[in-house]
């Protein structure tokens, strides 16, 4: 026979030998593998019962926590999460700082610098102040008695 002979297996077996059963159950969260075994999706495991993919983990409850940057995490049914970002982060994770400058927030010729969450406009000698530098300055406020 040589290395060239073929087992016929039964239908619940399959691998070269038929060594592999193809009775493996991995739940609705998991895929199959010829081999027995599955691979389950994002958050889901095996319960204490040995059931494959069907205990889910709260992902917003891991240490540390996926969301990123005072986000929020809500744990969803499907098995995911979603974060809600706070004021200058983006991303799944709330991990992408957003260029507010982008935008051009600051006004009268000031220079705007992006910073991790946030901006700061730098007036310097422009006359103007405020958030985004779009108060002018009267002459009359700077005088002293």
């Amino acid at each position: 026979m040589g290395n060239n002979c073929e087992c016929n297996c039964p239908t619940n077996k399959n691998g070269t030998q038929c060594e592999f059963s193809r009775d493996i159950t991995c739940n609705e969260h998991g895929n199959p593998h010829m081999d027995g075994t599955c691979t389950c999706d994002e958050s889901w495991i095996d319960d204490e019962s040995g059931n494959k993919c069907s205990k889910h983990i709260n992902l917003c409850l891991i240490d540390p926590p996926p969301c990123k940057n005072n986000s929020s995490c809500d744990d969803d049914p499907d098995g995911s999460y979603t974060c809600d970002c706070d004021i200058g982060w983006s991303g799944r994770n709330c991990d992408k700082d957003i260029n507010e400058c982008k935008n051009n927030p600051c006004k009268n010729g000031s220079t705007c610098k992006n910073l991790q969450g946030g901006y700061e406009c730098d007036c310097s000698n422009t006359g103007f102040k405020g958030k985004n530098w779009e108060i002018q300055i009267h002459e009359c406020e700077l005088e002293t008695n």
